[in-house]
């Protein structure tokens, strides 16, 4: 009813009505929205309920502009809602796909590596006829190769086999296998 009263200008009067137990969900469903990217990732990474958390990173996903898919990559990064963050993108009807592919290329080591394990759960053969054309243009061949060996799917598999028998690519399969598994390793460690 205040929303409908009031529109955007109640919004002062929903925030006090956060901390209410009967009132907090729909408040914060109100109001989340309407908040910037590192304001939703933040209360995202504090979030006990995982209804709202979930709710939180979809309006981060539906965004799918730089910032917001960035705050989302930190989410992703942080191994405290890591699988939330992955459920939900799965879940997601609209997926940020060419921001995630554009982090493999941004230099940030951190985000580059989330979106790793982003793409991996993205089931699109189009993201991997896309990281297949970076590998073969060796344009960040690491990231590209460590997302397609993520993978399951027999698209990501075949490339893979296809770049295996390729005496070229010996060194960066082998080195790209070695971070991967270096990455899942401290995931698994630190869970």
């Amino acid at each position: 009813l205040l929303v409908e009263l009031g529109g955007q200008k109640i919004d002062p009067l929903i925030s006090q009505l956060v901390p209410v137990p009967g009132c907090r969900d729909l408040a914060v469903r109100e109001l989340a929205p309407r908040w910037d990217s590192e304001l939703l990732a933040s209360s995202t990474r504090r979030e006990t309920d995982t209804g709202l958390q979930q709710f939180m990173l979809q309006q981060l996903l539906k965004r799918k502009d730089v910032r917001s898919v960035g705050a989302y990559l930190d989410l992703v990064a942080d191994l405290k809602t890591r699988q939330p963050a992955l459920q939900t993108l799965r879940q997601a009807d609209a997926k940020p796909t060419a921001a995630l592919l554009g982090y493999l290329q941004r230099g940030n080591r951190t985000r580059s590596l989330a979106a790793v394990l982003a793409l991996a759960e993205l089931n699109d053969p189009q993201v991997v006829q896309h990281l297949g054309r970076l590998v073969l243009a060796n344009v960040d061949r690491q990231a590209a190769l460590m997302a397609l060996m993520a993978r399951t799917d027999p698209q990501s598999v075949s490339f893979l086999r296809r770049l295996a028998r390729t005496p070229a690519f010996t060194g960066d399969l082998l080195s790209a296998r070695s971070q991967l598994a270096t990455v899942v390793m401290v995931n698994t460690t630190a869970m």
